[in-house]
């Protein structure tokens, strides 16, 4: 356990001075000091993107020869979007949480897992750094994590706001659309098939969601507690069908393993 500490301490002391940032708002946002919650926030995207940088200088490895430069360039063409954006949308959607949600537990417990989420995404991002051409399995499944965790904040966010149908739905949508590009990019899938495939995928997830949100509420117990959690399962789904088509598995048994469980995750958040 100490080998690791040492190991990673880069990482750890980044994301632990990342997440001080988003304490800081939360006490900011609790005495109405809105202009010190503002530039801390700023200060933490800062610090977001410069952790990344940080990992990418300390820990990539660069070939030498013509060869290495163009490798260096399409590996930071590449990995833009995943390693540098998506740290900061990440950081943005909790910063946005703690704002808008106004329970200390809730606003500790998203802190909390976004810590222990950013150490382990930095860890993986630091691991990842020597491999050229693709991304390790375990990378994608911490993608899939952080994109869950991203899309909960927001749409946690949305419920608590309580928006309109139609606002509502606006809003949700735009948010599905880049976390599925992401997924795209992550699985190096960006042909036109592809994206049709998300435009298709994104329209399914927001009539899901529109049922279970405000058309049929009462069937699952829709509130502001359970309803952020019944529309990220939704994504979910949609998620791990996704990573099951692109594993290459055929028939129709890995693809209801994936609606069971997403209906397995419905039962057990109504009960709750």
């Amino acid at each position: 356990m100490r080998n690791l500490l040492i190991r990673y301490r880069v990482e750890i002391l980044t994301s632990l001075a990342i997440a001080v940032t988003l304490q800081i708002v939360i006490w900011a946002e609790s005495h109405e000091q809105l202009y010190l919650l503002v530039y801390v926030v700023v200060l933490g995207l800062v610090l977001v993107f410069l952790q990344s940088l940080l990992i990418s200088k300390l820990f990539s490895v660069r070939l030498s020869g013509k060869f290495g430069d163009m490798m260096h360039k399409f590996r930071l063409r590449s990995r833009l979007g995943i390693y540098y954006i998506l740290p900061m949308i990440f950081y943005s959607s909790v910063a946005l949480y703690i704002f808008q949600i106004k329970e200390p537990m809730l606003r500790e417990m998203a802190l909390f897992v976004y810590t222990v989420a950013l150490i382990v995404n930095t860890i993986n991002m630091r691991e990842t750094y020597s491999k050229h051409f693709s991304f390790a399995k375990h990378t994608r499944v911490i993608f899939n994590m952080i994109d869950i965790l991203i899309f909960y904040f927001y749409a946690a966010v949305l419920v608590d706001m309580g928006l309109t149908r139609s606002v509502f739905l606006l809003m949700l949508t735009p948010m599905i659309l880049l976390l599925l590009s992401h997924q795209l990019i992550v699985h190096i899938y960006t042909d036109w098939a592809a994206i049709a495939i998300m435009l298709v995928t994104t329209a399914i997830i927001v009539m899901a969601v529109d049922m279970l949100a405000f058309r049929y509420p009462e069937l699952i117990g829709f509130n502001v507690w359970k309803g952020p959690l019944f529309i990220t399962n939704i994504f979910f789904i949609a998620v791990h069908i996704w990573d099951t088509r692109f594993a290459g598995k055929v028939g129709w048994r890995p693809y209801l393993g994936s609606i069971l469980n997403g209906l397995l995750n419905f039962v057990l958040i109504a009960v709750l």
